[in-house]
């Protein structure tokens, strides 16, 4: 899941993640760069999605150059460290 967010990040869109994804600590930043909805909960899905529609084009552009710049300062070479390191080698 972490590099689908990664992806996305880079691409310089909003994020709108559930809490039950662990790569929103590393690529979202609440309010700056998207929203995270309770896992689970309908309700605050709704409102998350809710506040990305009534947002101004200017908002979700602010947003997509915060998620470009938090995905760049994350590296292939990072990525794999931590594959190696779920390898256990």
């Amino acid at each position: 899941m972490g590099v689908v967010v990664h992806e996305h990040t880079c691409s310089g869109f909003p994020l709108l993640l559930s809490s039950a994804v662990g790569a929103r600590e590393r690529f979202l930043r609440e309010g700056e760069n998207g929203h995270i909805f309770i896992a689970g909960d309908k309700g605050t899905l709704k409102n998350m999605l809710r506040m990305m529609i009534l947002s101004t084009d200017d908002e979700l552009r602010a947003m997509g150059e915060t998620s470009a710049q938090l995905g760049r300062q994350w590296s292939p070479k990072q990525w794999s460290e931590v594959v190696m390191g779920l390898l256990g080698r």
